[in-house]
């Protein structure tokens, strides 16, 4: 897997923000710890982050204004939030706000982890996603008749993405959404909900491009239990 750019934790409690980075760099995880969301907002606008955890009640902008802004400056960026206070009303602010997951302290340590796992999953996904598209677009560029071949595709070298020659650019961009959202099934055990939730869309999005792509809700259950 790729080397992945720092985490960035923002807590206005200084030994919380020691405490996790200490946790996460233990786990091989670069971090930057910040004490305010206005530093934060500042150091998004200039570096690469793979992750932001914060704290819900931060001194000045608090964690849900923060992670809103996050997320209008950097749209793919996942996040965190922990608080002390949890209720369900808080946690759907927080999924509101963009939040990928809320947890409460005292933190679980493994839930945690878990959580970054997955985070570095999904990244790593995204980046196989990004760069088949690429091929597409070389593909058509680069083609020299009518129709995008496994050549124009540099797929040939490739032996993990598996495409017939004679592929034409609609058939190779179906062929990467359709293995995308598969992934994103088998991810989450077929759950529609959880697999929209994790490739970003709404819940009838997904409904409809499982449709188009003829991936029937039987199919994605066969699918996960026949791993």
């Amino acid at each position: 897997m790729r080397a992945l750019p720092p985490v960035l934790v923002v807590d206005d409690e200084k030994n919380m923000r020691l405490s996790l980075g200490k946790v996460l760099k233990d786990e091989g995880y670069a971090v930057r710890a910040l004490e305010s969301a206005e530093e934060a907002l500042a150091l998004l606008s200039q570096e690469e982050f793979f992750m932001v955890i914060t704290d819900a009640r931060l001194g000045g902008m608090s964690g849900y204004e923060f992670l809103a802004k996050a997320r209008a400056q950097r749209p793919d960026l996942p996040s965190l939030m922990i608080t002390a206070y949890a209720t369900p009303k808080l946690a759907v602010e927080a999924i509101k706000a963009g939040a990928y997951d809320y947890m409460t302290k005292p933190l679980d340590i493994h839930k945690l982890l878990i959580a970054f796992q997955n985070m570095a999953r999904r990244r790593e996904d995204a980046h196989k996603v990004r760069e088949l598209q690429n091929r597409v677009k070389r593909g058509v560029i680069m083609a020299s008749g009518s129709r995008v071949t496994a050549k124009d595709l540099e797929l040939e070298r490739d032996r993990s993405v598996v495409s017939p020659a004679g592929t034409t650019l609609r058939q190779a961009r179906e062929h990467v959404e359709r293995e995308v959202i598969e992934q994103a099934l088998k991810r989450n055990s077929g759950k529609i909900t959880s697999a929209a939730a994790d490739l970003g869309i709404s819940r009838p999005t997904l409904y409809e491009l499982m449709e188009k792509l003829g991936i029937s809700k039987e199919r994605a259950h066969t699918n996960v239990n026949s791993h």
